[in-house]
Parts: structure tokens; C-alpha cells; sequence
């Protein structure tokens, strides 16, 4: 998993929680993000541990982060489940939460400004997979061919005005 360099320390403590639904998955982003996109950057004064209280811990204790370039990381030292995750990462007073899916499903996704596209492969059989139906905003916008691929018309709520800020495109959208 990607992390902060927490300021070129070689470890931190890193606690992982399993949410038990997708509901309960976009509460907490929604909880700690608010509606304001960019408190993602700064999560200091937010209590996080008492967000997840009464989600199943799966995790904890201190790893290495690993560098490599200008990216560091930390591997988990047990596989997880198919499921939604939360993880807590804690360096001196400071502390961070990114949320994670896992699944059999490997995925590709961009939008333009007419088109977007999503590709979508069994992990597990290494098939593409058809017929899956691309929902946005409980609208279904595409579906998968035989090679995995949707390509649909980008919903209006995706695309940039030339009055966006360039960090903030309005609303946080699911699919």
C-alpha cells in the first residue's frame, strides 16, 4: 500500500480495519472528508480511531516503509480478505487514513471530457469480463464487451468546467 513518507522515518504503526459494508466503506470517507475534498490532506485534528470504533481490526503493529523513487509503501505481512479496509497510519502525534477494496476484480478507469473507459479482468482467471454493467449515480452509463472493455458517454457530473478549481470537481461521486 502507497504512504506518506511521515517525514523519511523508517517505520510506522499501522492499524488495518475491515468495514463491514460498502455503505459503512463510503460513511467513513464521507465522515472524515466531509464536504470538503482537500481535508483529505490534513486529518490531524479529526479523531479517527473514534470513526471506526466498533470495525473489525484485522491489523496492527509497526512495519518498514519501503522506498522506491519518490513512492513509499509498507507490505502487509498477512493477505487480506475480499472486503472494504480502512488503514490508520500513526508516526509520532501524527496520523492518516486511506480506505482500500479488495477483490478478485483487476481495473482501469479514465474519463475525458466526451468518452471514458473502463476495462475490467478476473484476477483469479485472468479472463476478461463481460457483460458487466457500469452504473453512475444509479444510472447504468455502459456495460462490458467480450474484452472487458466499456466505453461510454462520460457523465455530465464528471466533467471539468473551465470554473472548477483544478483540485475540486464538486461532490464526491461513487460508483
Amino acid at each position: 500500500l502507497g504512504v506518506n513518507s511521515y517525514k523519511h522515518t523508517p517505520t510506522a504503526t499501522f492499524t488495518v480495519y475491515q468495514l463491514a459494508s460498502v455503505e459503512k466503506f463510503v460513511e467513513s470517507v464521507s465522515k472524515i472528508q466531509g464536504n470538503t475534498t482537500w481535508a483529505r490532506f490534513y486529518t490531524n485534528n479529526i479523531d479517527i480511531d473514534n470513526q471506526l470504533r466498533g470495525e473489525k481490526e484485522v491489523f496492527s503493529g509497526s512495519l518498514p516503509i519501503e522506498d522506491s523513487g519518490y513512492n513509499s509503501f509498507v507490505s502487509l505481512p498477512q493477505n487480506l480478505g475480499i472486503g472494504y479496509y480502512a488503514i490508520v497510519a500513526t508516526s509520532g502525534k501524527h496520523k492518516d487514513i486511506s480506505w482500500f477494496q479488495v477483490n478478485r476484480v483487476a481495473s482501469f478507469v479514465t474519463f475525458a471530457s466526451s468518452k471514458s473507459l473502463l476495462w475490467l479482468k478476473d484476477i483469479a482467471t485472468e479472463k476478461n469480463i463481460a457483460g458487466a454493467v457500469v452504473i453512475f449515480n444509479g444510472q447504468q452509463v455502459g456495460k462490458t464487451k467480450d474484452d472487458g472493455v466499456a466505453l461510454f458517454e462520460t457523465p455530465p457530473a464528471l466533467i471539468r468546467k473551465p470554473t472548477d478549481p483544478y483540485y475540486y470537481t464538486g461532490e464526491l461521486k461513487f460508483f
